[in-house]
């Protein structure tokens, strides 16, 4: 069980509101992917390398597929139904994904 963040700590009728399973999951991932490696002091590992393989001149999708994966199957134990990535101009990345965890596939669109 994690606790729900939309940014911030949700807390109804005053008690922190929990989450678990797919929900928790896209949680973990989402935070985990907008961290740049090197910015949690705790653990200077943790999140894509984004200045090495990603934030540069002329990124190559396959590489960038394969660190946005790797990191995805950090925080959620599962296997991958579906992946698609894009990269733009601006160099948006837009990923689409579905996920099996232990029986339960969610989908989630992330725009980085």
């Amino acid at each position: 069980m994690d606790l729900k963040l939309i940014n911030d700590l949700v807390i109804e009728n005053g008690d922190l509101v929990l989450v678990e399973g797919s929900t928790a999951a896209a949680q973990r991932i989402r935070h985990r992917l907008l961290t740049f490696r090197g910015e949690w002091f705790l653990d200077l590992v943790f999140g894509p390398t984004y200045r090495e393989d990603i934030l540069i001149k002329n990124p190559r999708l396959d590489v960038v597929t394969a660190v946005i994966k790797s990191e995805i199957l950090k925080s959620a134990d599962g296997d991958f139904e579906d992946f698609e990535a894009s990269l733009d101009a601006q160099r948006h990345l837009e990923m689409r994904y579905t996920l099996n965890l232990e029986g339960e596939t969610f989908t989630e669109t992330i725009t980085l």
